[in-house]
Formats: C-alpha cells, structure tokens, sequence
C-alpha cells in the first residue's frame, strides 16, 4: 500500500506537466550567455470560470547556465506555454522576447510531449551609447485645422533640430521635413442596395527636401529585440516614401456594408534620417544630421473633419556627421520630453 502511494504520488506530481528551455546567445558572435534571468509561464485555462475568477498559471524561474541554456517546467492544463529573458547579462540589451509553445499531446504519464522544446534568444551587446535627443512628437488637431486642412489637401513642416513643428503648429524654423496629405473620396453601393456608403482613403507624402536627404527604411520583428538602429548607414537615403489610412472597401468592385478602416502603419518598421547635408565644391558630405524613427509614423483623420493628427518617435544625433544612433537611455538632450504615457504603439519606452 505504502508503494502504491508512493508511485501515486509521482504521478500526480508529474502530470499535466510541460517542460521548456531557452537557449541564449549574443546576437553577433553567436557565443552562449550565462547568468540571463529566464520566466516561463504554464497557462491555465479556466474555462467559463473566467467570467468570474482570474486564471493561475504556473510560473517558473532560473538562470542560464555557462551553456547558455535554462529549462523550466511547470503544470499546464491546456498545453500553453511561453518563455523570455526577464534579465540580460551585464552587457547587454534588455529584450523581453522568446516564444510561445502549443503543446498537442500528453504521454501515459500525462507529461507534455514534446519534452526537448528550446528556444533561441540573442541578446545586442551594449557597445557605444551616447546622449541622444529622443522624442515623442504628436500633433493631434480634432478641434483645429491640421497643416491648414482645405477639405483635401493639408500640409506640415517639421524642425528635427528644433524638435517643433514650423508655425502655426510650432516654433520650428527650418523645414528638414514635409507631410502633406490629400484626401480622396469615394462611393460604393451598400450591400442591401438601398443606399451608397461613402469611403475615403488619405494619401500621405513623407518629403525630405535637400540633396542627400532622407529615409532609409528598416524592418525589425518585434518590439523587444534590444536595439532596433545602432548606426545609420552612409547612403541609400530616399527622399520621398508614401503611406495611406482611411476607410475603405474590402474588395475593388462590388457591394459592401461598410467601409473598414486601414492604415499602412507598421510596429515593426524602423528608418534612419539625414537632414541638413551640405556638400564641397567636389561633391564631399561636410555636414549632415542623423538620425532615427521608432515604430514608424502615425497619422490620423476622419472624413468628417478631414486630417487631423500626425506622431512618430525619433532619436537625434546633435553632432554633424556623427552616425552612432545608440541611446545610452539616461540622458536625454530633449528638455521637455513628451509624458511616458503617450507611449507608441509597439515600442517600449525608453528603448536604445
């Protein structure tokens, strides 16, 4: 009896258990991190009870190893499980991101299957972080007229240097860039036939005037990857790129219900700038600004009121011809920073 109890015991212990492990390494060398803080989560799923109870999932704990690697393990009724880095090394970049893991099957022992999951972390090294000026930029205009609205077209000027919009929006006095914003409206027959429903799409036109001046942009998956833009490159700048949002029909032809509302903004895409390049007698850069957008631009408007909000996050490199766009996320050249809680969609704050 004894025995049997005790081979009970075991098994209850062990079922519905799912193990995890994270293997992580430096990003560029490939060499495995020791000493990362690792969170796993065991989902618990309750079912209609989450009406009126919160969950309880199973959480672990550890550290990776001088291999690089932690396993974890916790109870699961539903097979869901996820796991991250919740600290880096000294060193390196925090980056909250791992994987989650969908478990299918249990063996006679009711352990998850597969037991060997890992998943693969690599961590940015800290190399040379320095002042930036960093900045939330929103102009939201519901109850005024944005970049002098006329119905179709409106039109922005933004100082990089002066962190302002040129007036009447600001004090900016040099335009390093120019937003403007038409906007088309159409017709489509509504699904019952009884009437038209209108739809609208604005058409954005991001300009960076100047020779040598522009964007160059860059895609990087997920939010928490550490840094997204160390450096800005030395060319490939593009002076003009175009972005739409609205309401819309689904398909080109036929009837709809109602427009669906879109927008080309991406949180995972990134851009380098340049403004202010000025060039020698023999074609030589002499002096250029550098510079970066986190989790891209955002524009707002109704086909009411027309255009009436742009955001975006940039970083600055006050000192000409310098490219190193590393944050060191302490200071902060920007005086009068925008509040934490106007935080971008899709990208933490502060972030290098």
């Amino acid at each position: 009896m004894l025995v049997f109890n005790v081979v009970l015991a075991c098994y209850l212990a062990r079922a519905d258990r799912a193990y995890l492990s994270i293997y992580v390494e430096d990003a560029v060398n490939h060499v495995p991190l020791p000493d990362a803080k690792i969170v796993a989560n065991f989902e618990d799923d309750i079912g209609w009870r989450a009406w009126s109870e919160s969950a309880n999932p199973d959480i672990a704990e550890g550290f990776t190893d001088k291999q690089g690697f932690c396993r974890l393990s916790g109870k699961t009724n539903c097979g869901r499980s996820s796991i991250w880095v919740d600290k880096a090394p000294k060193g390196y970049y925090e980056a909250a991101h791992g994987g989650r893991t969908k478990y299918t099957r249990r063996s006679l022992l009711r352990i998850w299957q597969p037991e060997d999951v890992v998943v693969t972390v690599a961590l940015q090294r800290v190399a040379h972080p320095i002042p930036l000026y960093v900045n939330r930029v929103i102009l939201d205009g519901r109850r005024e007229s944005v970049g002098g609205f006329d119905g179709t077209n409106a039109v922005l000027k933004f100082d990089f240097l002066e962190g302002d919009w040129l007036p009447p929006h600001g004090v900016g006095k040099y335009s390093d860039m120019t937003i403007t914003t038409k906007l088309e409206v159409g017709e489509a027959l509504n699904i019952w036939r009884s009437h038209k429903t209108t739809f609208y799409d604005f058409i954005s036109a991001i300009e960076f005037p100047g020779k040598g001046n522009g964007l160059v942009e860059k895609s990087v998956r997920g939010s928490n990857c550490g840094i997204r833009v160390r450096t800005a490159p030395e060319s490939g700048y593009v002076s003009e790129k175009v972005m739409q949002f609205g309401r819309r029909k689904k398909n080109t032809s036929g009837p709809v219900i109602y427009p669906e509302y879109y927008t080309e903004s991406n949180d995972d895409c990134c851009y380098c700038f340049r403004v202010r390049s000025r060039y020698d007698d023999r074609g030589n850069l002499i002096e250029a600004y550098y510079g970066k957008i986190y989790g891209d631009f955002r524009f707002r408007g109704t086909d009411k009121s027309g255009f009436n909000g742009a955001s975006f996050l940039y970083y600055l490199n006050p000192t000409s011809l310098d490219r190193n766009l590393e944050w060191d996320m302490k200071n902060n050249l920007c005086t009068k920073p925008l509040r934490m809680d106007y935080e971008p969609i899709g990208v933490r704050w502060p972030e290098p």
